[in-house]
């Protein structure tokens, strides 16, 4: 059997992986327009994650390098987004997340986040912010999210993974007309975190220095 047939009848008995070849790749759909739009992304450990939209839902699926399926997702709902999904390592484990937006306004996005879980994937929680590329990831492990509040104003949320979930540990206003920044929730567990209310506040407010 030649080449040429050997790989066309591979295709014929993945159709899973023949329809993913098709499909656009993820973080090459224009900003703004990528919403809703069926594309794929390389898979952490080889093969291809494949998304699919309809009907105000989107599933995805692993396929390994030879289009045998690895894993599929049930449905998670999807309201009004405009960009991609994407893949990203935010907690410095060397494995990456997998950031599924669901809702967006002018600025900001609402994005659903799954972590590996064995040959699978787990849903771990939600992020709001700016989209997958902003979210930065502290020396202490805090992961922080940035979300538009107004012209001047935005809340900064550090997130923790515990037991499985994303969870926020606290949330700071930042206001450009004053200057200032101000612990709006999370005060209560800011010592069990490690944290301090002054330390995190003079961090938040050294960025209206000079």
């Amino acid at each position: 059997m030649t080449h040429l047939r050997a790989a066309a009848l591979a295709l014929l008995l993945s159709p899973g992986l023949a329809a993913a070849q098709d499909l656009p790749d993820c973080t090459a759909l224009p900003p703004g327009e990528a919403g809703g739009v069926d594309c794929t992304l390389p898979a952490p450990e080889g093969g291809t994650l494949t998304f699919r939209f309809a009907d105000g839902t989107a599933t995805f699926t692993e396929t390994d390098g030879q289009g045998g399926t690895v894993f599929t997702s049930d449905p998670v709902g999807i309201e009004q987004t405009m960009s991609a999904p994407a893949l990203r390592d935010i907690d410095g484990d060397g494995l990456g997340e997998m950031f599924l937006p669901y809702a967006a306004g002018m600025v900001n996005v609402s994005e659903h986040v799954f972590a590996r879980a064995g040959e699978g994937w787990q849903r771990i929680g939600e992020i709001h912010g700016f989209g997958a590329e902003t979210h930065t990831l502290r020396d202490d492990g805090i992961i922080v999210s940035y979300e538009r509040d107004g012209a001047a104003r935005y809340y900064e949320t550090g997130h923790a993974i515990r037991d499985g979930a994303l969870t926020p540990v606290f949330v700071l206003l930042a206001d450009y007309e004053t200057e200032t920044c101000s612990l709006v929730e999370g005060a209560d567990g800011l010592a069990a975190a490690g944290l301090s209310h002054e330390a995190l506040i003079e961090e938040c407010e050294r960025q209206f220095a000079g």
